[in-house]
């Protein structure tokens, strides 16, 4: 069984990997980083990269905050360019199988 990553309309195979759907980008916060909503129970790691669904690197978690059953993630930002059009958007974890 193969994951595919959508790249313009291509679809792409990604050996040994799938996404697991973080949730979506709500703002940037005043020091600049992306505040997440998570859509699942349990919260990434701290230092573990984020991804759009096309597999580009969007920037790593830094913080874990609020309550377990509706946490919210705060991400640094991979580059300036990546952080000022993501409000709104659904970001994910690549995870290796």
């Amino acid at each position: 069984m193969f994951i595919y990553a959508i790249s313009g309309f291509c679809l792409h195979p990604v050996l040994g990997a799938g996404l697991r759907r973080l949730g979506k980008v709500l703002h940037l916060s005043k020091s600049g980083n992306l505040i997440v909503r998570l859509e699942t129970s349990n919260p990434p790691q701290v230092g573990t990269e984020v991804f759009d669904p096309k597999l580009e690197k969007i920037g790593t978690v830094n913080n874990v905050m609020g309550p377990v059953a509706a946490a919210y993630l705060s991400v640094t930002p991979a580059s300036q360019e990546t952080r000022d059009k993501l409000a709104g958007r659904i970001v994910y974890l690549l995870e290796k199988r």
